[in-house]
Protein backbone atom coordinates (compact mmCIF):
# COMPACT_ATOMS: atom_id res chain seq x y z
CA UNK A 1 0.00 0.00 0.00
CA UNK A 2 1.67 3.33 -1.45
CA UNK A 3 -0.12 6.40 -2.21
CA UNK A 4 1.73 7.11 -4.83
CA UNK A 5 -0.54 9.34 -6.77
CA UNK A 6 -2.02 11.10 -4.09
CA UNK A 7 -3.55 14.90 -4.05
CA UNK A 8 -2.74 15.05 -0.51
CA UNK A 9 -0.63 13.44 2.05
CA UNK A 10 -2.46 10.69 3.95
CA UNK A 11 -4.18 10.95 7.07
CA UNK A 12 -2.97 9.09 10.39
CA UNK A 13 -4.68 8.74 13.46
CA UNK A 14 -4.45 6.62 17.00
CA UNK A 15 -7.40 4.49 18.12
CA UNK A 16 -7.81 2.47 21.09
CA UNK A 17 -6.64 -0.82 18.76
CA UNK A 18 -4.35 0.79 16.50
CA UNK A 19 -4.26 3.50 13.73
CA UNK A 20 -6.59 4.52 10.66
CA UNK A 21 -5.03 5.84 7.66
CA UNK A 22 -6.91 7.50 5.01
CA UNK A 23 -5.21 8.38 1.05
CA UNK A 24 -6.01 9.04 -2.29
CA UNK A 25 -4.96 6.10 -5.07
CA UNK A 26 -6.58 5.52 -8.51
CA UNK A 27 -6.10 1.70 -7.54
CA UNK A 28 -5.89 1.25 -4.12
CA UNK A 29 -8.61 1.58 -0.96
CA UNK A 30 -8.69 4.78 0.30
CA UNK A 31 -9.25 3.68 4.16
CA UNK A 32 -6.78 1.50 5.55
CA UNK A 33 -6.32 -0.11 9.47
CA UNK A 34 -3.66 -1.20 11.29
CA UNK A 35 -2.84 -3.04 14.76
CA UNK A 36 0.75 -2.24 14.80
CA UNK A 37 1.06 1.01 12.23
CA UNK A 38 3.55 -1.36 10.56
CA UNK A 39 1.68 -4.09 8.61
CA UNK A 40 -1.73 -2.68 7.15
CA UNK A 41 -4.54 -3.91 5.37
CA UNK A 42 -8.05 -2.58 3.78
CA UNK A 43 -10.67 -1.05 6.28
CA UNK A 44 -13.91 -4.14 6.50
CA UNK A 45 -17.12 -2.25 5.16
CA UNK A 46 -20.43 -3.23 6.80
CA UNK A 47 -22.67 -5.47 4.70
CA UNK A 48 -24.44 -3.67 2.04
CA UNK A 49 -21.79 -0.82 2.26
CA UNK A 50 -19.65 0.58 -0.39
CA UNK A 51 -16.05 0.50 -0.59
CA UNK A 52 -14.25 4.07 -0.36
CA UNK A 53 -11.44 5.41 -2.68
CA UNK A 54 -9.61 8.83 -2.42
CA UNK A 55 -10.40 9.35 1.55
CA UNK A 56 -10.43 12.75 4.08
CA UNK A 57 -10.36 11.21 6.88
CA UNK A 58 -12.01 13.08 10.08
CA UNK A 59 -12.13 11.90 14.30
CA UNK A 60 -13.95 12.88 17.39
CA UNK A 61 -13.01 10.88 20.55
CA UNK A 62 -16.70 10.53 21.57
CA UNK A 63 -18.58 10.07 18.28
CA UNK A 64 -16.13 7.56 16.31
CA UNK A 65 -14.37 8.43 12.71
CA UNK A 66 -15.74 9.74 9.83
CA UNK A 67 -14.17 9.89 6.30
CA UNK A 68 -15.57 11.56 2.93
CA UNK A 69 -14.25 10.31 -0.58
CA UNK A 70 -15.40 8.49 -3.84
CA UNK A 71 -17.10 4.87 -3.49
CA UNK A 72 -16.81 3.22 -6.83
CA UNK A 73 -19.35 0.61 -7.11
CA UNK A 74 -23.22 1.20 -7.52
CA UNK A 75 -25.49 2.95 -10.30
CA UNK A 76 -22.71 6.28 -10.57
CA UNK A 77 -19.07 5.06 -10.75
CA UNK A 78 -17.10 7.61 -8.24
CA UNK A 79 -20.06 8.85 -6.60
CA UNK A 80 -19.13 11.43 -3.14
CA UNK A 81 -19.75 9.24 -0.26
CA UNK A 82 -19.18 9.29 3.40
CA UNK A 83 -17.91 6.23 6.00
CA UNK A 84 -18.34 6.37 9.75
CA UNK A 85 -17.45 3.92 12.34
CA UNK A 86 -17.85 4.52 16.08
CA UNK A 87 -14.81 2.33 16.83
CA UNK A 88 -12.81 2.13 13.41
CA UNK A 89 -13.18 -1.00 12.94
CA UNK A 90 -16.15 -1.81 10.50
CA UNK A 91 -16.97 1.24 8.33
CA UNK A 92 -20.83 2.25 6.94
CA UNK A 93 -21.19 4.11 3.91
CA UNK A 94 -23.68 6.47 2.93
CA UNK A 95 -24.24 9.51 0.20
CA UNK A 96 -25.28 12.88 2.71
CA UNK A 97 -26.62 14.46 -0.94
CA UNK A 98 -29.04 11.41 -1.70
CA UNK A 99 -32.29 13.63 -0.24
CA UNK A 100 -31.14 16.59 -2.56
CA UNK A 101 -33.16 16.86 -5.55
CA UNK A 102 -31.88 15.10 -8.90
CA UNK A 103 -31.34 18.52 -10.63
CA UNK A 104 -28.90 19.45 -7.63
CA UNK A 105 -27.96 16.09 -6.86
CA UNK A 106 -25.83 15.16 -9.85
CA UNK A 107 -24.02 18.54 -9.23
CA UNK A 108 -23.25 18.85 -5.48
CA UNK A 109 -19.82 17.60 -4.98
CA UNK A 110 -17.98 16.99 -1.52
CA UNK A 111 -15.34 19.61 -0.99
CA UNK A 112 -12.22 17.38 -1.16
CA UNK A 113 -10.15 19.73 0.73
CA UNK A 114 -12.20 19.32 3.96
CA UNK A 115 -13.31 15.75 5.83
CA UNK A 116 -16.35 15.65 8.36
CA UNK A 117 -16.35 17.83 10.82
CA UNK A 118 -17.90 16.92 14.46
CA UNK A 119 -19.94 19.79 15.90
CA UNK A 120 -22.08 19.83 18.67
CA UNK A 121 -23.34 16.29 18.23
CA UNK A 122 -23.43 16.19 14.34
CA UNK A 123 -21.34 15.58 11.85
CA UNK A 124 -20.57 18.13 9.07
CA UNK A 125 -20.09 17.83 5.24
CA UNK A 126 -19.35 20.19 3.08
CA UNK A 127 -20.47 20.43 -0.70
CA UNK A 128 -20.14 23.19 -3.28
CA UNK A 129 -20.91 23.36 -7.21
CA UNK A 130 -19.23 25.97 -8.42
CA UNK A 131 -16.56 23.36 -9.56
CA UNK A 132 -18.97 21.78 -11.87
CA UNK A 133 -18.43 23.83 -15.67
CA UNK A 134 -22.63 22.28 -16.01
CA UNK A 135 -23.70 24.30 -13.20
CA UNK A 136 -25.91 27.32 -13.66
CA UNK A 137 -22.93 30.01 -13.41
CA UNK A 138 -25.39 31.82 -11.08
CA UNK A 139 -25.90 28.88 -8.22
CA UNK A 140 -22.55 29.17 -6.47
CA UNK A 141 -23.85 28.18 -3.41
CA UNK A 142 -22.44 26.00 -0.63
CA UNK A 143 -24.31 23.34 1.27
CA UNK A 144 -23.71 21.15 4.19
CA UNK A 145 -24.97 18.01 5.56
CA UNK A 146 -25.42 17.18 8.63
CA UNK A 147 -25.90 13.50 10.49
CA UNK A 148 -26.20 12.96 14.27
CA UNK A 149 -24.95 9.06 13.20
CA UNK A 150 -23.05 10.06 10.38
CA UNK A 151 -25.26 7.68 8.48
CA UNK A 152 -28.54 9.67 8.00
CA UNK A 153 -28.33 13.35 6.87
CA UNK A 154 -29.83 16.22 5.98
CA UNK A 155 -28.42 18.62 3.33
CA UNK A 156 -28.68 22.54 3.93
CA UNK A 157 -27.55 25.92 1.64
CA UNK A 158 -25.06 27.60 3.51
CA UNK A 159 -24.34 31.26 2.50
CA UNK A 160 -21.10 32.22 3.00
CA UNK A 161 -19.55 32.94 6.04
CA UNK A 162 -21.60 30.88 7.36
CA UNK A 163 -19.80 28.00 5.90
CA UNK A 164 -17.88 25.87 8.66
CA UNK A 165 -14.33 26.40 7.81
CA UNK A 166 -11.30 24.74 9.06
CA UNK A 167 -8.79 27.59 9.83
CA UNK A 168 -6.01 24.53 9.73
CA UNK A 169 -6.21 23.92 6.23
CA UNK A 170 -5.26 27.42 4.64
CA UNK A 171 -3.97 29.14 8.12
CA UNK A 172 -3.30 33.02 7.76
CA UNK A 173 -6.22 33.06 4.95
CA UNK A 174 -8.78 35.88 5.35
CA UNK A 175 -12.28 34.78 5.09
CA UNK A 176 -13.71 38.32 5.70
CA UNK A 177 -11.65 39.60 3.18
CA UNK A 178 -13.73 37.62 0.30
CA UNK A 179 -16.91 37.73 1.91
CA UNK A 180 -18.05 41.10 3.59
CA UNK A 181 -20.53 41.14 6.55
CA UNK A 182 -24.25 42.27 4.96
CA UNK A 183 -24.97 45.45 6.49
CA UNK A 184 -27.57 44.51 9.79
CA UNK A 185 -26.27 41.15 10.32
CA UNK A 186 -24.71 40.30 13.43
CA UNK A 187 -21.07 38.84 13.08
CA UNK A 188 -18.89 37.46 15.43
Amino acid sequence: MLFRSDTSPPVLLATRTGFLMSGCSANEAGLWTSADGTSWQPATFAPGSQTMRCARLSSSSTAGYAASGYCPQGTMPYHDCVAFSADGTTWTTSDPAAGAAPALAGHLRINSTLGPTYVAGHWIVYFDTHTDPNMNPNDVSNYEASSPDGTHWTLAPVPWPDLIYDPGYNPGYNLSADHPPEIGRAHV
